[in-house]
């Protein structure tokens, strides 16, 4: 596996792992097995409608598989089925959330690059060449597939344990999104485990920025209670 290294909008790098070109056939190869059982059933269940009133109703029936990227990713944030197994996701190069803009141009192209005029073999080169895991309709979509850590404790998420007794420190926190807390969460653990004790402090000072304060206190002490803060702010709020 490759690293891939993504400038956030909010101009903080964070080091993902790049999906192989190993687990992308394999994501792809599982959700081929779903397209099979799904045709099989298919078939079985429009069989007999087929032989009265013709392949129509069978044609419709196999639009969601022909439409399987667009909405399974869609539906699941970068996800198809194979992809959840093998822990891959497709994300921008920016470091954002895709949204149906990018899902549906990477369908598009798919449907280009695989099942109409041109060998699956191509997409797999533009992969090996490009060097940020993209195929033709990532490059174009501006998205890649990255390798997703599924060992995820709860305190690792935004929303971490809960103390009634806590007392927010940074009733700042209120200008953070969702989104930010997360940023905020992914850089500290990328950070911390290749020990890019820089990268923390420039997260630090941004943060302070953000929110105005500029507390004497370590860097990763003032990050964990900023996550702390958001957390107990959002359960109050509810």
């Amino acid at each position: 596996m490759t690293g891939l290294s993504i400038q956030t909008t909010q101009n903080v790098d964070i080091h993902y792992e790049a999906a192989s070109i190993g687990d992308r056939i394999l994501a792809r190869l599982l959700d081929w097995i779903i397209f099979i059982v799904y045709v099989v059933a298919v078939l079985l269940i429009m069989g007999k409608v087929t032989v009265l009133v013709g392949p129509g109703p069978f044609i419709l029936a196999l639009l969601p598989m022909l439409t399987y990227d667009l909405w399974c990713e869609t539906l699941f944030q970068g996800r198809s089925f194979g992809k959840m197994i093998m822990k891959l996701r497709v994300i921008r190069i920016d470091g954002a959330q895709a949204g149906i803009g990018d899902f549906f141009i990477r369908w598009l192209f798919r449907l280009v690059e695989g099942m109409i005029a041109i060998s699956p073999g191509l997409a797999l080169l533009v992969v090996i060449i490009n060097g940020r895991g993209q195929r033709l309709g990532d490059v174009v979509a501006g998205t890649t597939v990255i390798k997703t850590e599924q060992k995820v404790q709860l305190r690792d998420t935004i929303m971490m344990r809960f103390n009634p007794n806590y007392v927010i420190m940074f009733p700042q926190v209120a200008v953070l999104s969702d989104q930010d807390v997360t940023i905020i969460r992914d850089v500290m653990k990328q950070a911390m485990n290749s020990h890019n004790y820089p990268a923390i402090e420039r997260l630090a000072a941004k943060v302070k920025e953000v929110l105005g304060v500029s507390p004497m206190m370590p860097s990763i002490q003032f990050l964990h209670i900023v996550l702390n803060d958001y957390t107990h702010y959002s359960f109050e709020e509810k």
